[in-house]
């Protein structure tokens, strides 16, 4: 089948995540976002991110600011103010503060040289997509103006890669400026072929064959989306090379985690069209039997073969709609229950920022985003399940409750629309 040269329009939809405006407000975005979404995702529009103009903006360690007062931890019962930093040992933080301020970061000792030095590895790399991370952060510190040359190169080295991770990075950072330069040269089509398997392009291809109601486009594209062997979101990808060229300073780790944050700050506002997917599933499309089986199939493949939590949910409801019993969705509902409790289980982290950013704890945080690079999220739930802190009924209950209130939300929502005005009998 000859695939169109599909673009994104700008524009584009982003996932329902707000990054906040430090990029270091980021490092705890494992926790959002799990916590998030394991909450319910309306079947409706579940496509939209929302983000902030700085959210992929870098922590602002140039600037200058008065060293805070950090030294050894008081004897007795700590400050509550305080806060243990790596490479800093105690500092006061705001009390209405939800990250450490970016100026304190930055008078770690070596802070800026090692955060300087690891994009600086990246980019002298032999993997291409370490390289094409460095390229996305340097275009994140200033996408509006000297980082429009770097997100060039990134479409141009996409361009003549063979690498199905470059291109799909490459043609959803573009869909800033989809008509720009080299990003104009980038199409679905080609990443599609270059990544065979993965459902992912074939999303944006229902996407655009649903804007031109192209019906035999679409069926073609949820046929591939139900037999794909996975769906590669890869949303913790970026931060994966950033972990791999960390050092073991004070610096090199606190460094690693800023990029790291930046890193995902990026993928929350990455495209994700799942909004016509709900759609060409739902409603009257499922009454066509044909509709209904493939469906049947996408939901599958979102919800069991995705690396992507928020996906999975996506299609457990998806699975309800064509009639799933209700332990298959809850099998997807706890995995989302188990990634919250992996992360709650972290005794390290500071309740005020749901994070740690004493050493132990960032290095902690590393390890998870290396984890969750490699084999995504749903994955790491799985594992965490099959380590028996807690039997698998603990999370299933869970799952189970908060399926319970969801499905009586939906029937509160329904009782209060207001019936359709029928309209007035013609007189015979």
């Amino acid at each position: 089948m000859k695939l169109p040269p599909y673009r994104l329009p700008a524009p584009y939809g982003i996932r329902p995540l707000v990054v906040g405006l430090s990029a270091l407000a980021v490092v705890g975005l494992a926790v959002i976002v799990w916590l998030a979404r394991s909450q319910d995702v309306a079947p409706a529009a579940p496509s939209v991110r929302v983000a902030t103009g700085a959210q992929v903006a870098s922590v602002a360690l140039e600037r200058t600011a008065p060293a805070p007062a950090a030294g050894v931890a008081p004897p007795g019962e700590r400050d509550p103010s305080l806060v243990e930093v790596c490479g800093l040992g105690w500092v006061e933080a705001k009390a209405d503060a939800s990250v450490i301020e970016p100026e304190v970061l930055a008078q770690i000792p070596g802070m800026e040289a090692s955060r300087q030095g690891l994009v600086g590895g990246m980019r002298e790399s032999a993997d291409a997509y370490a390289r094409a991370t460095a390229l996305v952060l340097q275009w994140s510190r200033d996408p509006g103006g000297t980082g429009v040359p770097a997100l060039d190169q990134l479409a141009r080295e996409a361009l003549t890669s063979d690498d199905a991770r470059v291109y799909a990075l490459a043609f959803r950072v573009c869909a800033r400026t989809p008509a720009e330069g080299s990003c104009a040269l980038l199409n679905v089509g080609q990443w599609a072929r270059l990544d065979p398997g993965n459902a992912e392009p074939w999303l944006f291809l229902l996407d655009d064959a649903a804007a031109r109601n192209d019906r035999a486009q679409i069926d073609e594209a949820l046929y591939r989306i139900g037999s794909a062997a996975r769906f590669e979101d890869r949303f913790h990808a970026l931060a994966g090379p950033i972990v791999a060229q960390a050092g073991t300073s004070d610096g090199e780790l606190m460094a690693a985690q800023v990029l790291a944050s930046q890193a995902i700050g990026v993928a929350a506002a990455l495209p994700l069209p799942v909004q016509r997917l709900t759609a060409a599933c739902g409603g009257a499309q499922l009454a066509d039997v044909n509709r209904r089986q493939v469906c049947d199939a996408v939901a599958a493949t979102l919800a069991e073969r995705s690396d992507s939590m928020l996906l999975a949910l996506v299609g457990s409801r998806l699975g309800q709609r064509v009639g799933w019993p209700s332990e298959r969705v809850v099998a997807t509902r706890m995995l989302s229950v188990a990634l919250s409790d992996a992360w709650s289980s972290d005794t390290t982290a500071d309740p005020r920022f749901g994070l740690s950013y004493s050493c132990s704890g960032v290095r902690t945080t590393l390890a998870r985003f290396r984890e969750l690079a490699r084999v995504g999220e749903p994955q790491v739930a799985r594992t965490w399940i099959a380590t028996g802190r807690k039997p698998p009924e603990w999370y299933a209950g869970i799952a189970r409750e908060q399926e319970a209130r969801r499905s009586a939300g939906d029937t509160e929502d329904a009782a209060r629309r207001p019936e359709p005005v029928k309209p007035a009998s013609v007189a015979q």
